[in-house]
């Protein structure tokens, strides 16, 4: 079993999860806004590596409307979930 398929095993409380392994994980997507140097009505493009479920991407895209993304990630079924976010 490779990386992506075991966290595909994850599908169903990724979300919940992730958020309980990474201490500080809704601060680092604050943070992360704090450090994009773009205006919030900027045509940024976007490449979220890991992207999980684009929890992060969701969140980026509720600042940046205008902003386009490509979201990569090994787990297939984690970005299924993305792409349904979008």
């Amino acid at each position: 079993m490779d990386i992506g398929q075991s966290f595909d095993e994850t599908v169903a409380y990724y979300d919940q999860w992730i958020k309980k392994a990474i201490p500080g994980y809704n601060d680092l997507f604050s943070v992360a806004l704090q450090v994009i140097p773009f205006d919030l009505e900027a045509p940024i493009s976007v490449l979220d590596l890991g992207a999980g479920t684009g929890l992060f991407s969701q969140y980026v895209s509720s600042h940046y409307p205008r902003a386009s993304f490509l979201l990569m990630d090994l787990a297939v079924e984690l970005l299924e979930i993305a792409r349904r976010r979008f």
